[in-house]
């Protein structure tokens, strides 16, 4: 059988997660204080960099 080049999507994954990290704070913890915002906020960061490194991982393969 022939393998199937299309991409698999794991890095979308990645990207909807750190949305996800970005907005919750916001719609879960209103009343959250500076130091928990500036925590998911880095989170988020981290996460997305994940992505791009995954992404990039997935256009290689290509």
């Amino acid at each position: 059988m022939k393998k199937d080049d299309s991409q698999s999507g794991e890095a979308v994954w990645y990207f909807v997660g750190s949305v996800f990290l970005f907005i919750g704070p916001i719609l879960l913890f209103p009343n959250i204080e500076l130091w928990g915002r500036i925590l998911f906020t880095a989170l988020g960061i981290v996460v997305m960099g994940a992505g791009f490194l995954q992404l990039r991982r997935e256009l290689k393969r290509q």
